[in-house]
């Protein structure tokens, strides 16, 4: 029996895909293979698969049994299936409705400054460093999240607990699955996402909405 292509894959060059990758999209555009969590999963490498399936409103990112699900990462909040499987429609509608109005071409026409400046910040902190660098853990990793941090209205202070916590999670304990006493929520990741959303209704509740502020959208939206 062959075994299965283990992810993550190797490779050389951040800039190419990784050979193991283009094989298997030589060979067809879905495959079986194991996540790097250890999980069985399918791999769609297809264009056209991978927009047919974006588009399928039978997929999503809940399940309806968290327990049994398969996870790509030990991520306590990205790792494994999100939100309620019986509500994921009608929260991801709700969840547009508040968000859209704050991410308007505008919007982040005015937050290109605060972008420009964080990408030179993480620059330059870059530079000071011996050679050679890793561009990606100093620059391409953080930025998202300090942008999102931008976008949320987030403390300087609580910036780097927010990126750990999305970035890892306990590891080789029943909590990291995911779930614990019979497919509930896992503890872990409640913890974090309280830590979150309180830190969230914090914010709304200790500072007000700034005119032509293009970041802080979490201080525009009511709170639920």
């Amino acid at each position: 029996m062959t075994a299965l292509a283990q992810l993550p894959f190797e490779q050389a060059s951040l800039l190419e895909s990784a050979p193991r990758l283009r094989a298997l999209q030589a060979q067809g555009p879905v495959h079986k293979i194991r996540t790097a969590t250890g999980d069985q999963a399918w791999l769609v490498t297809g264009y056209e698969q991978v927009r047919r399936m974006l588009a399928d409103p039978r997929l999503g990112r809940s399940h309806p049994d968290p327990g049994s699900a398969a996870r790509t990462g030990e991520s306590v909040l990205f790792g494994g299936p999100l939100g309620s499987y019986q509500t994921e429609d009608a929260d991801h509608a709700w969840m547009r409705s508040l968000l859209q109005p704050h991410f308007t071409s505008g919007r982040m026409r005015a937050l290109r400054p605060r972008v420009d400046a964080l990408t030179t910040g993480l620059l330059d902190e870059l530079d000071r460093h011996d050679r050679p660098a890793d561009l990606v853990e100093a620059v391409a990793v953080p930025l998202p999240v300090l942008v999102i941090c931008e976008l949320l209205g987030m403390p300087y202070q609580d910036r780097s607990r927010f990126r750990a916590g999305g970035r890892s999670g306990p590891r080789g304990t029943p909590r990291c699955r995911g779930c614990c006493h019979g497919g509930a929520e896992c503890p872990a990741r409640q913890g974090r996402c309280s830590q979150i959303r309180s830190s969230g209704r914090e914010r709304r509740r200790t500072r007000l909405p700034r005119s032509g502020d293009p970041g802080g959208c979490a201080r525009r939206i009511p709170a639920s």
